[in-house]
This record gives C-alpha cells, sequence and structure tokens, in this order.
C-alpha cells in the first residue's frame, strides 16, 4: 500500500517523499467530502494589481479568511472570480453549525474585517448553487 504525503508535509520533514504518480493516485483515493456540506459562505476579494497597498490589505484579508477556516474546521476552496478584476471568490463549507460559528467567531474579533464583514461581504449559499466543476479533481 502506497502512503501518501501532501507536498507541505514532505518539504517539512526535508524529505522529498511525494511522486508524481501518487498525485494521480489521489484523485481516486479521496473523496471530495465538501459534497456533502450544504452551509456555505462565501465572499469575494480584490487584489489589484495596481495599487500594491490595497493588493497587500485584501491578501492579508484572504490570509486570515483561510487562518480562520483551519482554526473552525472549515473547508475552503479559493477561485478565480474575474480576472479582469482581480477578483477571487472565497467558498467556506461547514459540517456542523458549532464549525460555522467559530469561523464567524474569529472573523467579528478580528479589528480589520468584524461584524461589518460578516454583514457586508459575507453571503450565504446552498450547495446546490455551485457549479459541478467546482467538485471534480480533474
Amino acid at each position: 500500500m502506497t502512503t501518501l504525503v501532501s507536498r507541505v508535509s514532505a518539504t517539512v520533514s526535508g524529505e522529498s517523499r511525494f511522486v508524481e504518480t501518487e498525485s494521480i493516485n489521489r484523485q481516486h483515493d479521496i473523496e471530495p467530502y465538501w459534497q456533502d456540506e450544504d452551509d456555505w459562505l462565501c465572499t469575494v476579494e480584490f487584489l489589484p494589481s495596481d495599487d500594491l497597498e490595497r493588493r497587500v490589505f485584501a491578501a492579508d484579508i484572504v490570509g486570515y479568511l483561510f487562518g480562520y477556516a483551519q482554526l473552525a474546521n472549515a473547508r475552503a476552496l479559493a477561485l478565480v472570480g474575474d480576472p479582469e478584476a482581480d477578483a477571487y471568490e472565497l467558498l467556506f463549507s461547514f459540517s456542523t453549525p458549532g464549525d460555522k460559528n467559530r469561523l464567524l467567531d474569529l472573523v467579528r474579533s478580528n479589528g480589520d474585517l468584524g461584524s461589518d464583514y460578516i454583514e457586508n461581504d459575507f453571503m450565504t449559499f446552498l450547495q446546490t448553487e455551485l457549479s459541478p466543476s467546482c467538485f471534480s479533481y480533474g
């Protein structure tokens, strides 16, 4: 049996154990569990290439959100929303209401985001509203 190691784990451990053929097998071994999660939040962040200060600020927000997703046991998905506008869609799914509440509490506690971000930037939607291409590995 082949042991799969993520690129990050392999790099952190100092060994290069990741083999390209394992990534091909991975698409058949790992199920996209978020397909079964109905509770989603979405936000759009703009990382303008012509305004370094705004780009850095937006990149910080993206970093906070993905870090909070990790802490809250949420699944996170990033999509290019509109390449012309440097827009990125960030989607978060939750297996329990408690996980969602934890993410929202973390966002609320951030001075750059806060309750205002939750009220004005997050959109709620159902998994059925997503394109099936979001859930494919190929």
